[in-house]
Protein backbone atom coordinates (compact mmCIF):
# COMPACT_ATOMS: atom_id res chain seq x y z
CA UNK A 1 0.00 0.00 0.00
CA UNK A 2 2.76 2.12 0.66
CA UNK A 3 5.35 1.26 -2.07
CA UNK A 4 7.46 -1.29 0.53
CA UNK A 5 7.76 -3.62 -2.61
CA UNK A 6 9.79 -1.54 -4.88
CA UNK A 7 8.82 -1.43 -8.51
CA UNK A 8 11.00 -0.52 -11.43
CA UNK A 9 8.64 2.72 -12.17
CA UNK A 10 8.73 3.74 -8.49
CA UNK A 11 4.73 3.12 -8.79
CA UNK A 12 3.11 2.59 -5.62
CA UNK A 13 0.73 -0.66 -5.55
CA UNK A 14 0.07 -3.90 -4.52
CA UNK A 15 2.77 -7.01 -5.79
CA UNK A 16 1.03 -10.49 -5.24
CA UNK A 17 4.04 -12.29 -6.61
CA UNK A 18 7.71 -11.82 -5.75
CA UNK A 19 9.86 -8.68 -7.25
CA UNK A 20 12.90 -7.42 -7.86
CA UNK A 21 13.48 -4.66 -6.25
CA UNK A 22 14.42 -1.18 -7.95
CA UNK A 23 16.61 1.94 -6.78
CA UNK A 24 16.08 5.57 -7.58
CA UNK A 25 18.11 8.20 -8.04
CA UNK A 26 17.86 11.51 -9.51
CA UNK A 27 20.41 13.49 -11.44
CA UNK A 28 19.58 16.80 -12.86
CA UNK A 29 15.65 16.75 -11.82
CA UNK A 30 15.56 12.96 -13.71
CA UNK A 31 14.82 9.80 -11.94
CA UNK A 32 16.83 7.05 -12.81
CA UNK A 33 15.68 3.10 -11.66
CA UNK A 34 17.93 0.08 -11.87
CA UNK A 35 17.99 -3.14 -9.96
CA UNK A 36 19.23 -2.75 -6.59
CA UNK A 37 22.12 -5.20 -6.46
CA UNK A 38 24.90 -6.36 -4.35
CA UNK A 39 22.82 -6.50 -1.31
CA UNK A 40 24.47 -7.74 2.22
CA UNK A 41 21.49 -7.17 4.84
CA UNK A 42 18.10 -6.46 4.84
CA UNK A 43 14.94 -5.72 7.05
CA UNK A 44 11.53 -4.98 7.25
CA UNK A 45 9.56 -2.36 9.46
CA UNK A 46 5.92 -2.05 10.12
CA UNK A 47 5.27 -0.48 6.35
CA UNK A 48 8.70 0.21 4.88
CA UNK A 49 12.14 -1.82 3.97
CA UNK A 50 15.83 -1.62 4.29
CA UNK A 51 18.93 -2.60 2.38
CA UNK A 52 22.08 -2.48 3.07
CA UNK A 53 24.80 -2.53 -0.08
CA UNK A 54 28.40 -4.06 -0.34
CA UNK A 55 29.51 -0.29 -0.28
CA UNK A 56 27.99 0.17 3.21
CA UNK A 57 25.05 2.47 1.62
CA UNK A 58 21.27 1.99 3.49
CA UNK A 59 18.79 1.88 0.97
CA UNK A 60 14.91 2.63 2.34
CA UNK A 61 11.70 2.30 0.83
CA UNK A 62 8.28 2.14 1.33
CA UNK A 63 5.81 4.29 3.89
CA UNK A 64 7.79 7.15 5.19
CA UNK A 65 5.02 9.58 7.28
CA UNK A 66 8.16 9.51 10.15
CA UNK A 67 11.00 9.87 8.40
CA UNK A 68 11.25 6.11 8.63
CA UNK A 69 13.36 6.02 4.88
CA UNK A 70 15.88 9.01 6.25
CA UNK A 71 15.70 10.49 3.07
CA UNK A 72 14.88 14.02 4.21
CA UNK A 73 11.41 14.01 3.65
CA UNK A 74 8.00 12.28 4.65
CA UNK A 75 7.19 11.01 1.07
CA UNK A 76 6.31 7.41 0.73
CA UNK A 77 8.34 5.74 -2.01
CA UNK A 78 7.91 3.07 -4.27
CA UNK A 79 11.80 2.52 -5.08
CA UNK A 80 14.44 2.31 -3.28
CA UNK A 81 16.30 5.63 -2.64
CA UNK A 82 19.71 6.44 -0.52
CA UNK A 83 19.86 7.05 3.49
CA UNK A 84 20.68 10.71 3.74
CA UNK A 85 23.16 11.71 6.69
CA UNK A 86 22.22 15.70 6.09
CA UNK A 87 23.80 16.42 2.66
CA UNK A 88 25.82 13.29 1.82
CA UNK A 89 24.77 9.68 2.28
CA UNK A 90 24.94 7.24 5.47
CA UNK A 91 27.87 5.47 4.97
CA UNK A 92 30.04 2.45 5.85
CA UNK A 93 27.08 0.81 7.36
CA UNK A 94 27.40 -3.05 7.75
CA UNK A 95 23.57 -4.30 9.25
CA UNK A 96 20.34 -2.63 9.01
CA UNK A 97 16.95 -3.29 11.67
CA UNK A 98 13.43 -1.93 11.78
CA UNK A 99 10.71 -1.19 13.43
CA UNK A 100 7.13 -0.19 13.11
CA UNK A 101 7.88 3.11 11.76
CA UNK A 102 11.67 3.64 13.28
CA UNK A 103 14.94 2.28 11.27
CA UNK A 104 18.65 1.40 13.06
CA UNK A 105 21.80 1.06 10.93
CA UNK A 106 25.16 -0.45 12.52
CA UNK A 107 28.27 1.13 11.18
CA UNK A 108 31.56 -1.15 10.83
CA UNK A 109 32.96 0.98 13.64
CA UNK A 110 30.24 -0.70 16.02
CA UNK A 111 28.06 2.68 16.10
CA UNK A 112 24.64 2.87 15.73
CA UNK A 113 22.08 5.71 13.92
CA UNK A 114 18.49 5.52 14.30
CA UNK A 115 15.73 7.42 12.29
CA UNK A 116 12.21 7.93 11.69
CA UNK A 117 9.20 7.87 14.54
CA UNK A 118 10.45 8.65 18.42
CA UNK A 119 7.05 8.16 19.48
CA UNK A 120 4.93 5.10 19.99
CA UNK A 121 2.69 3.68 17.04
CA UNK A 122 -0.40 1.36 16.80
CA UNK A 123 1.59 -2.15 15.61
CA UNK A 124 -1.80 -2.80 13.60
CA UNK A 125 -1.59 -0.02 11.16
CA UNK A 126 1.35 2.75 12.72
CA UNK A 127 -1.41 5.26 13.83
CA UNK A 128 0.28 7.33 16.52
CA UNK A 129 -0.42 6.27 20.12
CA UNK A 130 -0.66 9.15 22.82
CA UNK A 131 2.69 8.20 24.63
CA UNK A 132 6.35 8.80 24.52
CA UNK A 133 8.64 5.84 23.60
CA UNK A 134 12.01 7.20 22.22
CA UNK A 135 12.90 4.14 19.76
CA UNK A 136 15.71 6.77 18.44
CA UNK A 137 17.52 6.75 21.72
CA UNK A 138 18.74 9.53 23.75
CA UNK A 139 20.52 12.46 21.84
CA UNK A 140 20.73 16.05 21.92
CA UNK A 141 20.47 15.88 18.44
CA UNK A 142 16.56 14.50 18.87
CA UNK A 143 14.29 17.24 17.68
CA UNK A 144 10.66 16.39 17.81
CA UNK A 145 8.51 13.19 17.37
CA UNK A 146 9.72 12.12 14.06
CA UNK A 147 13.46 12.44 12.73
CA UNK A 148 14.04 12.03 8.96
CA UNK A 149 17.85 11.97 8.87
CA UNK A 150 19.75 9.62 10.97
CA UNK A 151 20.98 10.60 13.81
CA UNK A 152 23.70 8.68 15.79
CA UNK A 153 22.56 7.10 19.31
CA UNK A 154 23.94 7.95 22.68
CA UNK A 155 24.54 6.21 25.68
CA UNK A 156 23.78 8.58 28.45
CA UNK A 157 20.58 8.49 30.51
CA UNK A 158 18.41 11.66 29.46
CA UNK A 159 17.37 12.81 25.74
CA UNK A 160 18.43 16.48 26.74
CA UNK A 161 21.91 15.78 26.18
CA UNK A 162 23.49 15.76 29.72
CA UNK A 163 23.44 12.52 31.89
CA UNK A 164 20.86 12.07 34.59
CA UNK A 165 19.93 10.35 38.14
CA UNK A 166 16.91 8.11 38.51
CA UNK A 167 15.64 11.30 40.57
CA UNK A 168 16.51 13.28 37.43
CA UNK A 169 19.70 15.58 39.26
CA UNK A 170 22.47 15.86 36.48
CA UNK A 171 25.44 14.27 36.60
CA UNK A 172 28.51 16.28 36.99
CA UNK A 173 32.04 15.56 36.65
CA UNK A 174 34.65 16.11 39.42
CA UNK A 175 35.31 19.92 37.89
CA UNK A 176 31.24 20.01 38.74
CA UNK A 177 30.42 19.87 34.97
CA UNK A 178 28.08 18.29 33.61
CA UNK A 179 28.64 14.91 31.62
CA UNK A 180 27.25 14.57 28.12
CA UNK A 181 25.95 11.94 25.92
CA UNK A 182 28.29 9.16 24.66
CA UNK A 183 28.01 7.34 21.63
CA UNK A 184 26.66 4.09 21.86
CA UNK A 185 30.39 1.96 21.14
CA UNK A 186 31.79 -1.40 19.88
CA UNK A 187 28.04 -2.53 18.96
CA UNK A 188 28.07 -5.85 16.80
CA UNK A 189 24.62 -7.02 16.70
CA UNK A 190 21.27 -4.54 16.27
CA UNK A 191 17.55 -5.28 16.49
CA UNK A 192 13.84 -3.83 16.89
CA UNK A 193 10.95 -4.41 17.88
CA UNK A 194 7.61 -2.46 17.39
CA UNK A 195 8.25 0.75 19.27
CA UNK A 196 11.73 -0.58 20.80
CA UNK A 197 15.33 -1.11 19.80
CA UNK A 198 17.95 -2.80 21.21
CA UNK A 199 22.13 -3.75 20.56
CA UNK A 200 24.77 -6.25 21.07
CA UNK A 201 27.76 -4.86 22.41
CA UNK A 202 31.11 -6.73 21.71
CA UNK A 203 31.88 -7.65 25.41
CA UNK A 204 28.63 -9.37 25.45
CA UNK A 205 26.29 -7.39 27.33
CA UNK A 206 22.86 -5.95 26.24
CA UNK A 207 21.30 -1.85 25.98
CA UNK A 208 17.73 -1.57 24.82
CA UNK A 209 15.61 1.55 24.82
CA UNK A 210 12.49 2.72 23.87
CA UNK A 211 8.90 1.93 25.47
CA UNK A 212 8.82 -0.77 28.06
CA UNK A 213 5.50 -1.48 28.99
CA UNK A 214 6.01 -5.39 28.30
CA UNK A 215 9.82 -5.34 30.61
CA UNK A 216 11.58 -5.82 27.32
CA UNK A 217 14.55 -3.72 29.08
CA UNK A 218 14.10 -6.92 31.60
CA UNK A 219 12.79 -5.11 34.39
CA UNK A 220 9.61 -2.93 34.53
CA UNK A 221 9.38 0.40 36.84
CA UNK A 222 6.32 1.19 39.02
CA UNK A 223 5.48 4.13 36.09
CA UNK A 224 1.90 3.98 33.90
CA UNK A 225 4.34 4.18 30.70
CA UNK A 226 7.82 2.99 31.09
CA UNK A 227 9.75 4.25 28.68
CA UNK A 228 13.54 3.82 28.17
CA UNK A 229 14.94 7.50 27.49
CA UNK A 230 18.75 5.94 26.83
CA UNK A 231 20.15 2.87 25.75
CA UNK A 232 19.81 0.86 29.36
CA UNK A 233 22.21 -2.07 30.07
CA UNK A 234 20.30 -5.35 30.82
CA UNK A 235 20.71 -6.73 34.24
CA UNK A 236 20.56 -10.12 35.95
CA UNK A 237 17.88 -9.25 38.82
CA UNK A 238 15.06 -7.18 40.51
CA UNK A 239 14.68 -3.71 40.66
CA UNK A 240 15.70 -2.74 44.18
CA UNK A 241 13.57 0.80 44.71
CA UNK A 242 16.07 1.75 48.00
CA UNK A 243 18.90 2.24 45.88
CA UNK A 244 17.09 4.75 43.65
CA UNK A 245 19.23 7.71 42.90
CA UNK A 246 22.32 6.08 41.75
CA UNK A 247 23.41 5.35 38.28
CA UNK A 248 25.07 1.94 39.20
CA UNK A 249 23.54 0.59 42.21
CA UNK A 250 19.65 0.46 40.64
CA UNK A 251 19.73 -3.17 40.59
CA UNK A 252 20.55 -5.79 43.20
CA UNK A 253 22.83 -7.84 40.58
CA UNK A 254 24.67 -7.23 37.94
CA UNK A 255 24.63 -6.03 34.35
CA UNK A 256 23.55 -9.68 32.08
CA UNK A 257 26.88 -10.83 30.14
CA UNK A 258 27.84 -13.61 27.87
CA UNK A 259 25.10 -13.00 25.17
CA UNK A 260 26.16 -14.15 21.48
CA UNK A 261 22.95 -13.33 20.14
CA UNK A 262 19.65 -11.05 20.01
CA UNK A 263 16.24 -11.33 18.62
CA UNK A 264 13.22 -8.85 18.63
CA UNK A 265 9.93 -9.84 19.01
CA UNK A 266 7.00 -7.16 18.21
CA UNK A 267 7.10 -6.58 22.53
CA UNK A 268 9.83 -8.90 23.88
CA UNK A 269 13.21 -9.87 23.29
CA UNK A 270 15.83 -12.86 23.03
CA UNK A 271 19.31 -13.22 23.99
CA UNK A 272 21.46 -16.33 23.54
CA UNK A 273 23.93 -16.76 25.99
CA UNK A 274 27.58 -18.55 24.78
CA UNK A 275 27.66 -20.69 27.82
CA UNK A 276 25.76 -23.84 29.04
CA UNK A 277 23.49 -23.86 31.39
CA UNK A 278 25.24 -23.62 35.34
CA UNK A 279 28.49 -22.55 33.74
CA UNK A 280 29.75 -19.62 35.83
CA UNK A 281 33.56 -18.86 34.34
Amino acid sequence: DYGQVSTKDGEISIVNTPNQIYSVETVDGNDSYTLLENIIDVAVGGFHSLAVDSDGYVWAWGRNDYGQLGDGTFKNRGAAKKVMLGSEPLKNVVAVAAGIGHSLALTADGHVYAWGANVALNTSDGSLLNKPANQLGASSTVDGDFVKYPVRVTQGTSASGVQRNIDGTIITGDDGIALTDENLSNIVQIVAGDNYSAALRADGTVFVWGLNERSVAGTKSTLATDTRMAPYQIVVGQYNSSNAGTLDSRFDTSYIQTISKIAAGSEHLLMLTNKHYGETD
